[in-house]
């Protein structure tokens, strides 16, 4: 299974249809049990890693303030320039 996004590539958050204006918080490691930071529905974000987790991609992603989280691949979209 490839990845969808590559180190260094931007993305965004794939906003939720039912709560467009919500924050989504990022986990602070790829195992998903400690809160990270939080980041808005359209936040542009910079893929640093990513990793191969039960079958399905995580990534750690670079907030523009530098804090770092993990993510769902589901849960991204490229960013438009």
């Amino acid at each position: 299974m490839a990845p969808l996004f590559s180190e260094g590539q931007l993305v965004s958050v794939v906003p939720d249809p039912t709560l467009p204006a919500a924050a989504i918080a990022l986990t602070s490691g790829v195992d998903k049990n400690k809160p990270g930071p939080i980041v808005g529905p359209n936040d542009v974000l910079t893929v640093v890693d990513g990793e191969l987790r039960n079958n399905a991609w995580v990534y750690a992603v670079r907030t523009q303030q530098g804090a770092i989280g993990w993510i769902g691949e589901p849960q991204l979209r490229a960013a438009t320039p």
